[in-house]
């Protein structure tokens, strides 16, 4: 007796997927969290307006006499400048791009603005001890002291805001990922 029936043949083959539906579906990308993305973008603008600033400050080095104590410190700040700039700049931008190269550019920006804050005092120190309309009016100096307290105090707040979202950022991209 014959076991194999004409109609056998008439079964439906099986389907087979094309391979892009072999691989589990991917995850859409997920947004920058909002903290990071506020950091990244005022950071890219005050670095943007710092390496537009930094030309000023390099004319400026052409107007204080060789002989002057702060005029020893001042490459120092334009390279302060040029870098927290130059940074700055690339950290935002890779941020805002979701990339992971972002992290250690921004962590070199933190620890090279945190250079430039003590580097700030010490010239402040330099130019209230050297400078003549800075010593003998406790006014002045009062004034000079304040606005550079000021100034340290507003530029660690945003170092430790640059910080806290490269941190966020990091985690962000190790669940993205």
């Amino acid at each position: 007796m014959n076991t194999q029936s004409p109609w056998n043949d008439l079964d439906p083959p099986t389907t087979v997927l094309p391979p892009a539906y072999d691989r589990p579906p991917r995850r859409r990308p997920k947004k920058l969290p909002v903290f990071c993305m506020v950091v990244a973008i005022i950071d890219l603008v005050m670095a943007s307006i710092r390496l537009l600033i930094t030309p000023l400050s390099m004319y400026g080095a052409t107007l204080v006499p060789p002989d002057d104590p702060v005029a020893k410190t001042i490459p120092f700040e334009i390279g302060f400048n040029l870098f927290i700039g130059v940074a700055g700049v690339a950290m935002g931008i890779g941020m805002l791009a979701k990339k992971a190269w972002a992290v250690p550019v921004g962590w070199a920006n933190v620890a090279i603005t945190v250079l430039g804050i003590i580097f700030g005092i010490w010239q402040t120190a330099i130019m209230m001890d050297t400078d003549p309309m800075l010593t003998g009016d406790p006014a002045y100096e009062a004034g000079v002291m304040f606005g550079a307290t000021c100034a340290g105090v507003v530029r660690f707040a945003l170092v430790v805001c640059v910080a806290v979202a490269l941190v966020k950022y990091q985690a962000w991209l190790d669940k993205r990922w």
